[in-house]
Formats: C-alpha cells, sequence, structure tokens
C-alpha cells in the first residue's frame, strides 16, 4: 500500500473541545506545517494514499475488532527541546494506562510499510525558537487551562488535498457494529476563530 505524507491515522477530541486548542495553535504553529490546527494524536504518518482507503478500512475493520474504547484526559502542558527550537505540547493521560501504546503498536505492525517509530502521544500546540518564551506561555496556558477528558471511541485517517482546501475525516468506530463515514473537517474548523 502506498503511503503519503498527507495523510495520517490518528485520535482527535470531540469537535466541540477543539477551540480551546486552536485559540493556542494557531499562534503558535510551525510556519512549515501547512495543515489547519486540528487537534489530534498522530498514530501512523505517513498514512495511505486515498486511492488505497478501501484496503486500509478492511484492514483497520479486522485489527479494531477487539479493541475497546479508551478514556483520554488532556490536563498537562509540556516541552519537547529540539536543539535550536522547542514544542508546546499536551499530554495525554489514557485509561487504561496502556490502552494508546497498545492501539498504535497493533496498527504499526499492521501496517508495516509505514515504518515504526518511538511513539510519544501528545497534541501539539506551539512550536518556539526562544526556549524562554515558550516556558513562560507553557506556565501561562497551563493556569488558564480547564482539563478536558473523552472516550476515545474512533479513529480517523486525516487527508488534506489542494493546499487544505478541502480537508476531511474517515474515522472508523471501535464500537460494535464498525462503522465507517466521511467527516469534513471544515465545519468543525469554522466554529473556531482563526
Amino acid at each position: 500500500m502506498q503511503c503519503v505524507a498527507s495523510s495520517s491515522l490518528v485520535v482527535m477530541p470531540p469537535p466541540e473541545y477543539w477551540p480551546a486548542f486552536v485559540d493556542i495553535k494557531k499562534n503558535h504553529m510551525n510556519p512549515k506545517i501547512k495543515r489547519p490546527p486540528y487537534p489530534h494524536i498522530t498514530l501512523l504518518q505517513p498514512f495511505a494514499h486515498e486511492r488505497h482507503f478501501s484496503e486500509a478500512r478492511s484492514k483497520l475493520a479486522i485489527l479494531l475488532k477487539n479493541v475497546k474504547p479508551f478514556r483520554i484526559t488532556i490536563n498537562s502542558f509540556k516541552l519537547f527541546e529540539n536543539g535550536s527550537s522547542c514544542t508546546m505540547y499536551l499530554e495525554p493521560e489514557v485509561q487504561p494506562p496502556n490502552a494508546l501504546d497498545n492501539l498504535y503498536s497493533i496498527l504499526s505492525d499492521a501496517f508495516p510499510e509505514v515504518g515504526k517509530s518511538d511513539f510519544d502521544a501528545h497534541i501539539g500546540v506551539g512550536y518556539f525558537r526562544d526556549l524562554g518564551k515558550a516556558r513562560m506561555l507553557q506556565l501561562k496556558y497551563q493556569k488558564n487551562w480547564k482539563p478536558m477528558s473523552w472516550v476515545v471511541d474512533e479513529i480517523y485517517i486525516m487527508r488534506f488535498f489542494c493546499f487544505l482546501l478541502l480537508s476531511f475525516l474517515v474515522s472508523f468506530s471501535l464500537l460494535p457494529p464498525l462503522t465507517f463515514s466521511v467527516v469534513h473537517l471544515k465545519k468543525h474548523l469554522s466554529k473556531c476563530v482563526l
């Protein structure tokens, strides 16, 4: 199966939580990233090219049959230091504790063409060249953050076309019966002030 960088397999919070993430992320995006600031945890990237979505759906239906929904709580801002820059992110707390790591292992084993890498679950919300500024904003955002929690009962293929004008998700339910649906992201993001 051919993979492309403009396609990812992700976990996302419910759309009603997006404004809190986007309000932060829109001001601190890495200028090299040319996609909308949808909050997500990347499971696999690159992922399937659109012409392979049907094959990927079939494979995911089998893989996800025994995966149980799990809870994610977002409460802590952290920093990855990358040498000359740093990334601010929100760290997910997962219940049961290994559920997200187990999901990643199942998926990365099933899609070896993506390549296995270290999995460090996070929702990125900022890119900074100035570590001092990043630490200051980390404290500011943490002080005002209200914890969010949701049950992960779907994963998504996130795909961007034509410089992101036509973004969509294909969702895969973790609850029986397994269902697949297309969600147009633009309608959700339009509720966020950019």
